[in-house]
């Protein structure tokens, strides 16, 4: 980056003026169709804010998501089937990074009126089965989990042998649960011999499908960067 400094850098030195600006509110809308039993609010640095939920203000903190730094706040009671709203209110100062919040809970999402902008998603049910192919449209759009499949394999007759492969598969990595044992794929190709640990007769497989954080965080200030 040059000759340019960290911000931590310019504020202890006091190149930058760090005194408190004016009052400031952050209002941030969603829509549920359907109530989810658990709903966590999750987001940097919470103390700085004083957080409502329909007006219902929350404070505690229960925990932490993906990094230690993204805090969770039980919101569950206070959210309601229809229009929602997330309001923060703080006094603004320059060394606040005001970073995304993140909704987490056992819900799914759909879009409202069959457009799927990020505006205009629904908080569902989960699904309780998915089709093969995407996760996307079929309720877990910003799903980052994991999920499994469950086929039924047989054992081969002598001499010959069985191989799980999935060619197709686009996901961060992937897991085959056969006879008690993990076959860990962490990278193409996504296959595996399982012949040795079937037993006689039909066992049940589960390929465990690992998804990443594209899906949550997405390309959230660069999405025009080829890299990104």
């Amino acid at each position: 980056f040059g000759s340019s400094h960290q911000p931590w850098y310019l504020y202890k030195t006091g190149v930058v003026d760090t005194a408190p600006r004016e009052h400031c509110d952050l209002r941030w809308s969603f829509h549920v169709t359907r109530v989810p039993s658990t709903c966590h609010l999750a987001l940097e640095n919470p103390e700085d804010y004083v957080i409502a939920v329909n007006g219902n203000e929350v404070s505690e903190v229960d925990g932490w998501w993906v990094d230690d730094d993204i805090e969770t706040l039980d919101i569950s009671q206070h959210v309601q089937e229809g229009d929602n709203e997330i309001t923060l209110s703080f006094t603004y100062r320059p060394t606040m990074e005001i970073e995304d919040g993140y909704l987490l809970g056992d819900f799914g999402v759909a879009p409202r009126d069959g457009d799927p902008a990020p505006g205009n998603m629904t908080l569902t049910a989960q699904p309780e089965t998915l089709g093969e192919g995407s996760w996307v449209g079929q309720g877990l759009d910003t799903y980052g989990g994991a999920v499994r499949y469950l086929i039924s394999v047989e054992k081969p007759a002598e001499g010959r042998r069985v191989r799980v492969s999935l060619p197709d598969l686009d996901c961060t990595a992937a897991v085959i649960h056969a006879g008690g044992e993990q076959f860990v794929l962490p990278w193409a190709p996504f296959a595996a011999d399982i012949t040795d640990v079937l037993d006689e007769g039909a066992n049940e497989v589960a390929i465990e499908v690992i998804g990443g954080r594209h899906n949550i965080f997405g390309p959230l200030h660069t999405p025009w960067e080829p890299w990104t």
